[in-house]
């Protein structure tokens, strides 16, 4: 019986060394699937030249690349306004009216479970004075309210109550629901958005991302459920942000449940550790050894400020204890990754240290040429019409029955502000 347990295993072995073979060129590549090939040829050399926002700059890269507004503008509009971002797994969700809130490059959104079980997205702003809609980073609700004036909408962002606008003459609810944002969910349940608004590009291309889950075994909310998710906000700016999306896991191997003897051994076979890096701020990514699995999303908020998401998933039954644990040591690590940055971005922008630039890995290079192209390509096209292109700007409306309207909030407004609520009966919800 030894010999034959023994020999089970040395057929296991070797077929799993010809599979890692054969597939690798295939299966286990970590290249940025939504973002362009590298155009670039001039050489990867750095120079010592201090702008007078105080940044080392490398060649082509714009004075404020780290500092000041006028890059982070840039790439609200060319990136953040039109580019599909993946920000959460559909097992986040359970039922409906489970939603979760994000704040993308100073754009504030939300996803929410439709009762069609559809996650959709949604301006986390009330149709009519972009007050906040959901406060809470998550949580669940049949019914999304206004505390302003009391308009309240449906889990599919439709206006179902607008208190003092039934005598507005011509005033249509159906005209008047959430501003809605693309979304669209991959096969393997990872939700994407995407903020455009006359939405010129098809649905993101998944691929990648769908075979990476099917080989770690993510592919259903069942299978992969949501267990628990943190954040932390760093001072850099995001694009230096691109070693925690390539996070060495190493030393959580053990610190976690293990994964049975068979994936275990299926593992010491294959490399340390799996992920898939997604354009421009996101990636996904196994924990080797084990049925964990984590999502990290960057979430920028100023050029000098970033949220750093990071949620963990278990591909099988886990006690509150176990879960604690593993994402206690994941935090961990992800916080000595943001200190790391965060001194690494203060060294980078200190005019008076006279020192160069460490030299950029090959994944931070290749995610800072993708990143450029796109800034070139919207600067052209701005260039071309004589004017800034905000993808995600919404024009404004202009009618009687819009202008009755913005009569009757501005006359509600000074009643407020007289010290008059007049919310708490509008909202009876």
């Amino acid at each position: 019986m030894d010999s034959l347990s023994a020999m089970l295993l040395a057929f296991l072995a070797g077929f799993i060394f010809l599979y890692q073979r054969w597939s690798r060129p295939i299966l286990w590549s970590t290249k940025l699937p939504f973002a362009r090939k590298p155009t670039s040829t001039q050489p990867n050399t750095i120079t010592l030249e201090s702008s007078i926002h105080g940044v080392f700059k490398e060649p082509n890269l714009p004075p404020d690349w780290l500092v000041g507004n006028q890059t982070f503008e840039l790439e609200k509009r060319a990136i953040f306004s039109k580019t599909w971002i993946c920000l959460a797994h559909r097992s986040r969700f359970r039922k409906p009216g489970d939603y979760q809130s994000f704040t993308l490059a100073g754009f504030p959104l939300f996803l929410i479970l439709s009762k069609d079980s559809e996650v959709r997205a949604f301006h986390n702003v009330c149709r009519h004075r972009a007050y906040t809609i959901t406060k809470k980073e998550s949580g669940t609700t049949p019914v999304l309210g206004c505390r302003y004036h009391g308009w309240s909408y449906n889990t599919f962002g439709a206006l179902i109550k607008a208190p003092h606008f039934d005598s507005v003459p011509g005033f249509d609810k159906a005209q008047n629901g959430l501003f809605q944002i693309s979304a669209f969910t991959s096969g393997s349940g990872f939700v994407f958005v995407n903020l455009e608004v006359a939405m010129t590009v098809g649905p993101p291309d998944v691929g990648p991302l769908d075979a990476f889950a099917g080989r770690g075994g993510l592919a259903t909310r069942d299978t992969s459920p949501w267990v628990a998710g943190e954040v932390i906000e760093g001072t850099f700016n995001w694009k230096l942000g691109v070693k925690l999306l390539h996070l060495d896991t190493q030393r959580l191997e053990k610190g976690v449940a293990p994964a049975p003897w068979l994936a275990n051994l299926i593992s010491r076979f294959q490399g340390r550790q799996e992920s898939c890096a997604l354009f421009p701020t996101t990636s996904v990514a196994t924990i080797h050894g084990t049925r964990w699995w984590y999502m990290v999303n960057l979430l920028p908020l100023a050029p000098e400020k970033t949220v750093v998401r990071c949620d963990l998933h278990c591909s099988e039954p886990a006690s509150k204890a176990q879960v604690d644990k593993a994402m206690e040591k994941l935090m961990l690590l992800l916080q000595e990754n943001v200190r790391e940055i965060e001194v690494e971005y203060r060294t980078l922008t200190d005019a008076a240290r006279d020192t160069h630039m460490p030299s950029a890995s090959k994944k931070s290079e290749d995610h800072r040429t993708a990143i450029l192209d796109r800034l070139q390509d919207h600067v052209k096209l701005e260039k071309a019409q004589g004017s800034q292109i905000h993808p995600a700007m919404r024009k404004r409306r202009e009618n009687p029955q819009f202008e009755q309207a913005e009569q009757l909030c501005q006359s509600l407004d000074c009643v407020a502000s007289a010290g008059v609520d007049i919310s708490s009966k509008a909202l009876a919800w």
